[in-house]
């Protein structure tokens, strides 16, 4: 009963007959052999190639963000990469010289084979407030000394933004808070925002920790990127 429960089992596994089962067993052992084969070989061919367009796609961006910067003024602005998102393509941070309340941080994503700045990705003073690899900003700004300002946007691949959730909490003339325009409750508030910057944990950068608009730092963003990137600290 054992031996004729293995045949069956084996016969509606593999389809086979039992006068040609072990055969056949056989030859399916060989086509797997040679399709698990196939797919390693095909994997060996495309996985470099993928790698080289990755960094021919990285090292088209580098050249365009080069090009950004030569033209800009090294007394006013300084520059950095910082990576957005999850791709191999650092994005292009662009800050004042130094800390200016009036003066956002810009970012430039490559896309289309073109630059493209992404709008409302800077905050107050040259900053850049945002979560790595999540494509993720919060553009916050202090309100004339009485409040604070931070909306979340999440940009996609055409460097178009989504506003994820504003944050609003004024001190003057009484305390208040809003999220998305609505009055909530500092709880509320409170508990929401922690929510949002568990999801995507924010990083913090500051124009003094960007690199000068020097001859040489501008000339080597394309050989030795990986030395112009910064991360930030938490925010």
């Amino acid at each position: 009963a054992t031996q004729k429960f293995y045949i069956f089992l084996i016969v509606y596994l593999t389809g086979c007959t039992p006068n040609y089962t072990m055969e056949k067993i056989k030859i399916s052992k060989q086509r797997i052999l040679v399709a698990t084969l196939t797919l390693c070989m095909l994997f060996t061919l495309f996985a470099p190639a993928a790698n080289v367009n990755a960094a021919s796609k990285r090292t088209k961006a580098l050249a365009a963000y080069q090009k950004k910067l030569k033209k800009l003024d090294s007394k006013i602005y300084k520059f950095a990469l910082v990576y957005l998102d999850k791709d191999s393509i650092p994005e292009l941070l662009i800050t004042p010289d130094f800390s200016v309340h009036a003066v956002a941080g810009e970012v430039y994503t490559y896309t289309g084979g073109k630059l493209k700045q992404l709008k409302y990705a800077g905050s107050d003073y040259g900053r850049l407030i945002y979560s790595k690899k999540k494509s993720v900003v919060s553009n916050s700004a202090w309100i004339n000394g009485y409040g604070a300002v931070s909306t979340f946007y999440r940009f996609n691949k055409k460097g178009k933004g989504t506003k994820l959730k504003k944050f609003e909490e004024a001190y003057l003339p009484k305390t208040l808070y809003k999220i998305n325009g609505k009055k909530v409750s500092k709880k509320k508030f409170n508990s929401e925002y922690k929510k949002m910057v568990k999801k995507y944990p924010l990083k913090e950068i500051w124009p003094s920790v960007t690199f000068n608009l020097t001859t040489n730092n501008i000339n080597n963003l394309v050989k030795n990127y990986k030395s112009f990137i910064i991360t930030g600290k938490k925010f």
